[in-house]
């Protein structure tokens, strides 16, 4: 059973953050547009799919879709480095997974679920 994706109002405003960061970068579209970020991103070099690279990231967040491609994402800030003007790609992207982290959508790992599971063992523990 997939968990169901609730938005809270810390999501709410981590989305509208990430609009914001959106529309500020939005007068440098032809930095986004041109997809001079896929160049500089090692991700996108090894992958090879658009979806991946700085750009594409930044188009499915302006389009509402958050989704964990955004956690394939190096945040090497490569690209956001050698964009001109400055897009703060690596920003927007952990902002975006704070969505996702507060939805309750965040990847889960093994070394994750194994800490959850110490933390719990260790709350359930009578105190001495």
């Amino acid at each position: 059973m997939k968990k169901q994706a609730k938005e809270t109002i810390e999501s709410h405003n981590a989305k509208e953050e990430v609009h914001e960061l959106i529309m500020d970068a939005a007068g440098n579209s032809d930095v986004i547009e041109t997809g001079f970020s896929k160049s500089l991103c090692p991700i996108y070099k090894i992958l090879k799919e658009e979806t991946f690279s700085p750009r594409g990231q930044i188009l499915n967040l302006k389009a509402g879709l958050y989704t964990d491609i955004l956690y394939k994402s190096a945040l090497c800030m490569g690209a956001e480095q050698r964009s001109i003007p400055l897009i703060p790609f690596a920003k927007i992207i952990r902002k975006a997974r704070k969505v996702l982290a507060e939805e309750g959508r965040a990847p889960m790992t093994d070394e994750v679920k194994k800490m959850i599971e110490e933390i719990k063992g260790y709350l359930s523990e009578p105190a001495n």
